[in-house]
């Protein structure tokens, strides 16, 4: 099999992977990487496709810390 993983800077939240058994789809499928799904800190920002920065660490981090007392 050859599987192979697709990735842009013009479209950062978004991976292609190819899965060579896929043959309905031409075998790539879109992977939406923003999405929020069960992570504890998605929902505190923006909607899917939003890129999410290195600042936003510490913006979480500031947050458990404040929460944590």
């Amino acid at each position: 099999m050859d599987d192979s993983l697709r990735f842009s800077f013009e479209d950062m939240n978004v991976l292609w992977l190819y899965e060579d058994r896929e043959r309905r789809t031409d075998g790539w499928r879109r992977i939406m990487c923003t999405s929020a799904g069960n992570h504890p800190y998605a929902a505190n920002w923006w909607p899917d496709a939003h890129v999410l920065g290195y600042e936003h660490g510490f913006v979480n981090m500031a947050a458990d810390i404040c929460r944590s007392r």
